[in-house]
């Protein structure tokens, strides 16, 4: 689709197969930069025979249409339901593709692999709950000076939070029951963070109230909000229309610091305000670093939610001036970040700001955000001393793909202290490889 408003393109061939509920992911490419590829991955087959067990990679073509292409004939996922809806894909800094659920048995995929190698599907370690409806965020990357991880690819730095979900078949007892008497499906308020080195599931504090079918959001400060859902599984859809108390909303919400490994409960609004955030609903971050909430179903398909709402994080209410960009020229270079090579950035009082923060323009369905993304670029000097910043982007398209970012600037009135942090508003920064830079001057326009 062409934002200047110029329609639709045809690929040129269609998907290998029906996907109802696919995850699609961007990738790397290579020869040329010109887009990133995407990757599509299970959904309901045409017709509703099945799951897609195939996975699939549109290559993009300058000035052709690109195709699609099956990179993995089957799924090696040892499925505990019949079909496997939006999977919880995240990118990770090597460029292999983590599955973190919602089955319990989390893999690494290998894109650049043959199908037929051994290698190109590895399992990881098992979570300790499924987590149907659960959400899963790929944690803050703190970059270096060269713009890479500090410790390389497999640093710390590659992790992953899930949090809450149901499940449907009994794991430990003791930490995924499911209800008597007939093993009624369990809404979790347990969370768990994967670290990459260690290939380890760790437990994290629990949510503090059980949550299916919520949202989840980074910030520019570093916290991950978490918003709507409801506390119970719907089992009658028929019957339990509003009124009944069959699955309850919740309306408060709950805010994790990745530093503590611990959850603050966020005060419901008030109940003139109270809209049921459930099936349907969606939650992303706006340039303002408001997030805005919308949408959402009660016990799935009895009330359809038309409204809307912005949540505002604690950096809003801070007595501190929130930091700004100069006003006439934010970026003195253009608005262009080139993987790896030095971005200025001009802002009054430059010298306060302790980070600076890219977060992905992103995309959120089915309480998942598959392309949300936050990167702290490392601050190499401060030029004209209290005018402007020199960071460092993103060393490669694994670590941040292609396309659009917001940038913030994010002073701490305490230095080292998350609580403190306060955001601008952002400015929008467009990430490229130099091939996509030239790419730009010279593709056909159609």
């Amino acid at each position: 689709m062409a934002p200047s408003g110029q329609g639709y393109d045809c690929t040129g061939n269609c998907l290998n197969g029906g996907r109802y509920y696919p995850t699609n992911i961007s990738l790397t490419t290579t020869t040329p930069a010109i887009a990133d590829a995407i990757l599509t991955m299970s959904g309901v087959n045409k017709g509703g025979q099945g799951n897609n067990n195939s996975v699939e990679r549109f290559n993009p073509d300058l000035g052709n249409d690109g195709t699609w292409d099956i990179i993995s004939k089957n799924i090696p996922i040892d499925r505990l339901d019949t079909n496997q809806q939006y999977p919880r894909l995240h990118l990770f800094p090597d460029g292999y593709v983590f599955y973190s659920g919602s089955d319990p048995q989390t893999q690494l995929f290998n894109p650049n692999l043959p199908s037929t190698d051994p290698l190109q599907w590895q399992l990881k370690a098992m979570n300790r709950c499924e987590r149907v409806h659960g959400i899963s965020v790929l944690l803050p990357f703190v970059l270096a000076p060269n713009g890479l991880l500090p410790n390389g690819s497999n640093d710390p730095g590659a992790q992953v939070l899930v949090a809450g979900g149901h499940n449907h078949h009994p794991g430990n007892a003791s930490l995924c029951p499911l209800l008597p008497p007939n093993n009624a499906p369990t809404v979790q308020k347990t969370a768990d963070v994967y670290n990459y080195k260690t290939d380890t599931w760790d437990a994290v504090a629990d949510m503090t109230m059980p949550r299916d079918m919520h949202q989840a959001v980074l910030l520019p400060d570093g916290k991950v909000v978490i918003l709507g859902g409801e506390d119970k599984v719907c089992v009658d859809i028929v019957n339990d229309c509003p009124g009944t108390t069959a699955c309850e909303p919740v309306y408060t919400g709950d805010l994790y610091n990745p530093i503590t490994k611990t959850w603050t409960q966020i005060p419901a609004p008030p109940i003139s305000q109270q809209r049921p955030r459930q099936y349907h609903s969606g939650a992303i971050l706006l340039p303002d670093a408001s997030v805005l909430v919308d949408g959402g179903e009660t016990d799935y398909h009895c009330y359809s939610g038309m409204t809307a709402q912005i949540y505002k994080p604690g950096y809003f209410f801070r007595p501190t001036a929130r930091p700004v960009f100069h006003p006439t020229n934010p970026f003195p270079n253009g608005n262009q970040m080139i993987y790896g090579q030095a971005f200025t950035i001009n802002a009054p009082n430059a010298d306060q700001i302790a980070k600076v923060v890219l977060i992905r323009s992103s995309s959120v369905t089915h309480s998942f955000n598959p392309d949300q993304r936050y990167l702290e670029l490392y601050i190499t000097s401060r030029p004209q001393g209290n005018s402007s910043l020199v960071v460092m982007p993103p060393a490669n398209q694994n670590l941040a793909p292609l396309g659009y970012y917001m940038l913030f600037l994010v002073k701490e009135t305490t230095p080292g202290n998350i609580d403190t942090r306060i955001s601008s508003v952002a400015k929008f920064v467009q990430l490229v490889t130099p091939t996509f830079q030239q790419s730009l001057r010279t593709r056909p326009r159609r």
